[in-house]
């Protein structure tokens, strides 16, 4: 009868360990989960920020406000043409 005492304390000091070890396993995936969330969100708002900045490079719009702006203008020089006179 002792041994079937022991025996029982000794899982029941088992079961107490894998129920503790298996807490603290939960803590830390739901830890890792709630880091995971926060790293896909702002992954999430990094790739909206960089396909509004891909579109409005499509449609001609400036990236962002903070932007400078200026306009491009063409201009055209007219260079002197050589007629074959005057060599030197």
């Amino acid at each position: 009868m002792k041994e079937s005492m022991v025996d029982v304390q000794r899982l029941a000091s088992t079961v107490a360990t894998t129920d503790k070890d298996l807490k603290t396993l939960i803590v830390v995936l739901l830890e890792r989960q709630r880091d995971d969330s926060t790293r896909f969100e702002t992954l999430e708002t990094s790739m909206d920020s960089v396909l509004k900045a891909i579109q409005n490079l499509d449609t001609g719009h400036r990236v962002s406000s903070s932007s400078p702006s200026f306009q491009v203008r063409n201009v055209k020089l007219d260079f002197p043409k050589f007629d074959e006179s005057n060599v030197l």
